[in-house]
């Protein structure tokens, strides 16, 4: 399953990112203005840009429409494809989306080095804890990153959000690569990837995930879609 990957450096990219904001939704862009941290701008556009750069290069919408919906939860959807699913995540320097013909969730994190066993205790189940404390201490960290990505990511595949106790539910066979998440209706899959030693990510789909693809995108490349005002005249040049 590939996973695509913006990484933003904040102070190189955020003229860039101002410039291109104009070219995400209207909805979008209302939202990323209200936020006082110019990081939190940066990631909202971004991820947007993100999502419509694979939709044109990789699935082929290059002339349709890529307005996206909400559903109550506040999960997006695409209006035109609505067999086409697709989730977002971004903490940080990185954005990460991922695509699928069925509900699909994606959560990433950045590894930070912290006191969480108080957050283990309230929010992960018995099984949960035991096993970060079975591991050995350089690997307690990301054990507590796993299941937190995981978890996050079922929840977003779900499209439940902050609604469902992260300890109303337990992740299975978590030695093992591939994770389950068992309901009365169905059984989720749910599959981990370190992409740098500080960042974790986790997908959770209906389906068996053999593998977690990583396919870095630049935003230059991203930037290269759209019109560049020329510098004197401002007027839209034609390399669209």
């Amino acid at each position: 399953m590939n996973i695509y990957l913006v990484r933003i450096d904040h102070l190189r990219h955020s003229e860039m990112i101002k410039r291109l904001s104009p070219y995400v939704s209207k909805s979008r862009l209302d939202k990323a203005i209200r936020f006082k941290q110019a990081n939190d701008f940066n990631r909202s556009i971004v991820s947007e840009l993100l999502v419509n750069y694979i939709l044109l290069t990789k699935h082929n919408m290059s002339g349709q429409r890529l307005d996206w919906g909400t559903h109550k939860s506040g999960k997006p959807y695409l209006l035109a494809q609505p067999g086409l699913y697709f989730n977002l995540s971004h903490t940080a320097d990185y954005v990460a989306c991922v695509f699928d013909h069925a509900e699909i969730g994606i959560d990433i994190e950045y590894i930070r080095d912290f006191q969480y066993s108080s957050i283990a205790i309230r929010n992960f189940t018995l099984n949960e804890n035991s096993y970060i404390s079975k591991q050995s201490t350089p690997k307690k960290l990301n054990a507590f990153y796993k299941i937190w990505t995981q978890k996050e990511s079922y929840l977003k595949a779900i499209g439940s959000g902050l609604f469902t106790p992260l300890d109303s539910f337990e992740i299975q066979s978590l030695e093992e690569n591939e994770t389950q998440v068992h309901t009365p209706d169905q059984t989720w899959i749910l599959r981990t990837l370190q992409i740098e030693p500080d960042y974790m990510l986790s997908v959770c789909r209906s389906t068996a995930i053999e593998e977690l693809i990583a396919n870095p995108i630049s935003l230059e490349d991203i930037s290269s879609m759209y019109p560049i005002p020329h510098p004197q005249t401002g007027k839209q040049s034609d390399t669209f």
